[in-house]
């Protein structure tokens, strides 16, 4: 700016000057413009200004003037603005410049893993660190290991107590799933010959669909899972040198029993999810089972609390702290489609499994209406001490041959007298309630004349509808 200042300084004298002379007679007036360029800007090649003595020029207008020296300073002060600005900022970047050195000396080196632990000369140091030079490792392609007890097992070695706790949870955490799964299985076929429900109202089955959609996208084991056995162990690490031991076998293993863990989770939430009649059990039943699946993350965090002991802490911190890095990690570009495929292998895992599971919810749905899942016969005992003849109704009754319903329940019908025998229809408004009903002969409304009636209820099961307390009309 300075030099630029000088020079417009002397071309407004030399301009005014000859303004002077072309002027008849003597100027009204003189102003006296006094500057200095003595200042030296860092970056700018200063030359020694001719401009030390003061300039006098004549002028017919003093105004032009008095605006020229107002446009004058104003540079000037912006100079000497930018200039300490300047300053300011190579202050605060030869800072960072010192903040950054002293923390790339002080960082945790990056080691090789596995069977390439041992350096070479053209690579390492002695250590076994990676040269601080190494432009392969980029931050981008640094990741964690997944904050869960599934991790211990990954990294910790046979002979130390992280590695057993960690196995038991895993332990109890199978065992909870697979005793919720059997005591919910089991129950229902005591209290009902069909483990799934006959059929369920329009909104328990659109929860039952979001319950199972979100069990699987929202099942972290088994994305891990499944993204760890493609991508196999990483390269190098950065941490706690217990990490330079990990063993291709104990890795997959590790993956394995995640996998296995997540995958009977998901078949848990949705077998249970198929057999609730009420949103309420469809909500209790996805809570139980996500509180089971999430048990190893929990004592992971218990473990970095002390409640397992100094080593479970210690590895739980260790492995908070761990950075690790892997060659050609979701890289596609030139590797051929097997790397394509470990690249989206857990999205193509994931959307497989929820496609299969969706579909037994479908194929349930289509049941269900159908009739299929329901009971197709029961049995019938009457005393004449209720209504007289009552015993000619005795027997085997089956579903309707036509299939026919009424309010998606089946009709059953006496065996062998499905013309004139006795049926049972359900009734969507009786007396504003719902209720199974039982006619003698051909049905032509469900809801009138018929002979006895249950108390109001809306199950579809037949069977449990029989359990209920029945009125005759």
């Amino acid at each position: 700016l300075n030099p630029m200042t000088d020079e417009f300084l002397f071309q407004a004298a030399e301009t005014m000057d000859a303004w002077s002379l072309n002027m008849q007679g003597e100027p009204k007036e003189s102003i006296t413009i006094k500057g200095s360029m003595d200042d030296e800007q860092p970056g700018i090649n200063n030359k020694e200004s001719d401009f030390t003595d003061d300039v006098k020029i004549s002028s017919v207008d003093p105004s032009v003037f008095a605006l020229l020296v107002t446009r004058v300073e104003t540079v000037e002060d912006l100079a000497k603005n930018s200039k300490e600005e300047i300053e300011l900022l190579q202050k605060r970047l030869q800072e960072a410049e010192a903040k950054l050195i002293s923390n790339r000396k002080s960082a945790i080196p990056w080691r090789i893993i596995g069977e390439q632990s041992q350096p070479t000369p053209a690579d390492s140091g002695e250590s076994g660190e990676l040269k601080d030079d190494d432009e392969d490792i980029d931050e981008t392609e640094e990741y964690q290991l997944p904050k869960d007890i599934y991790s211990v097992i990954t990294t910790w070695t046979i002979d130390r107590p992280p590695l057993w706790i960690a196995l038991t949870v895993v332990a109890v955490q199978i065992l909870l799933l697979l005793l919720l799964l059997v005591d919910q299985v089991g129950s229902s076929a005591e209290a009902s010959p069909q483990i799934f429900p006959a059929n369920v109202p329009s909104i328990v089955h659109a929860c039952q669909g979001l319950a199972i959609i979100i069990a699987i996208l929202g099942q972290d084991d088994l994305r891990s899972a499944i993204e760890g056995i493609f991508d196999g162990i990483p390269t190098r690490f950065r941490g706690d040198t217990t990490f330079q031991t990990i063993h291709r076998i104990q890795w997959n293993f590790s993956h394995g029993v995640r996998f296995a863990q997540g995958l009977l989770s998901v078949l848990a939430a949705t077998v249970l999810a198929l057999q609730s009649e009420t949103v309420f059990d469809v909500l209790l039943n996805f809570l139980g089972v996500k509180f089971v699946s999430e048990l190893d993350d929990l004592a992971f965090l218990l473990s970095e609390l002390g409640y397992f002991g100094v080593d479970c802490q210690q590895a739980a911190k260790s492995i908070s702290e761990a950075r690790f890095q892997q060659d050609n990690r979701n890289k596609v570009a030139g590797r051929g489609c097997f790397q394509w495929l470990a690249k989206y292998a857990h999205i193509i895992g994931v959307f497989a499994i929820l496609g299969v599971m969706f579909g037994l919810f479908v194929r349930m749905i289509f049941d269900q209406n159908s009739g299929e899942v329901s009971v197709t016969d029961v049995r019938l005992t009457l005393s004449n001490d209720i209504f007289p003849f009552f015993t000619l109704f005795n027997g085997c009754y089956r579903i309707s041959s036509t299939r026919q319903t009424y309010d998606r329940r089946l009709v059953y019908e006496q065996v062998g007298f499905e013309s004139d025998g006795g049926k049972f229809a359900f009734c969507s408004n009786m007396d504003g309630d719902k209720g199974w009903t039982f006619h003698i002969g051909q049905i032509e409304d469900p809801c009138e004349n018929f002979v006895a009636r249950s108390e109001a209820t809306k199950t579809f099961d037949v069977v449990e509808a029989g359990r209920a307390q029945w009125y005759v009309d």
